[in-house]
């Protein structure tokens, strides 16, 4: 753990020097400030939903990028081969760059706290809506971080990893449509499967542990796979 974090460190200390970054975050706030101005539930509701929902639309293609930039960079420049000779385990290797990835995406959340800190000052949110919006946004980005970092170990140039990421986000976001098209799925599956229908319940205040457990589980399963990824490259 002590290498992952260190690993972690490493890459943020990068990504912080890195112009790219900083163009991937006026980005994120541009769209988080157009759905917190643009949104009906802003201003009838007094909530972040509209704000919340631009946000998601974000992250799923800025996440990519980050990811691409932490992981498919090394194989387009041949670093990794450096890497994986070092005492490092694919295990460390991997999370300590999807944990860099994922405190750069949670620093992009905490930048719009100011919204509901506006939202406080003109008029009387429920917080516990608002709690749970951001509980929900939060555990997008680890799925999110984690279906990109193994789109990433994926593809041989950034440009492929960002596409494969991409990819697998939107995958696993309509995989809960997709499903419809199997009638011997009941409609109670459906719905616990579906990512976006969590996402949706969670915005609303409505608590569920399969909310909670779904894309954390998605998630260990994509970084498990990520890892083994890494591990065949180790040996070819």
């Amino acid at each position: 753990m002590t290498r992952a974090l260190a690993i972690a460190a490493a890459e943020l200390h990068v990504l912080r020097r890195s112009s790219a970054t900083w163009v991937l975050w006026a980005v994120f706030l541009f769209a988080a400030g157009y759905g917190f101005a643009s949104s009906p539930a802003t201003h009838l509701e007094t909530s972040m939903r509209g704000a919340l929902v631009w946000v998601l639309f974000a992250l799923m293609f800025l996440i990519p990028a980050v990811a691409a930039r932490l992981l498919s960079r090394e194989f387009e420049e041949g670093t990794i081969e450096l890497t994986l000779t070092s005492p490092v385990s694919d295990l460390e290797l991997i999370f300590g760059k999807y944990l860099a990835g994922l405190v750069l995406a949670f620093g992009w959340l905490a930048t719009t706290l100011p919204l509901a800190g506006l939202l406080a000052l003109y008029g009387s949110p429920e917080w516990l809506l608002l709690g749970t919006g951001y509980l929900a946004i939060a555990l997008v980005t680890i799925l999110f971080m984690a279906m990109a970092t193994l789109g990433a170990v994926l593809a041989p140039n950034q440009a492929l990893g960002f596409v494969l990421g991409a990819g697998l986000i939107l995958a696993v976001w309509f995989s809960g449509a997709a499903l419809t098209l199997f009638p011997a799925i009941s409609p109670e599956a459906r719905v616990a499967l579906s990512l976006a229908n969590q996402f949706d319940e969670m915005s609303n205040g409505i608590l569920d542990l399969r909310a909670i457990v779904l894309p954390l589980s998605l998630a260990a399963v994509a970084l498990f796979l990520a890892t083994r990824v890494i591990e065949t490259r180790r040996w070819l």
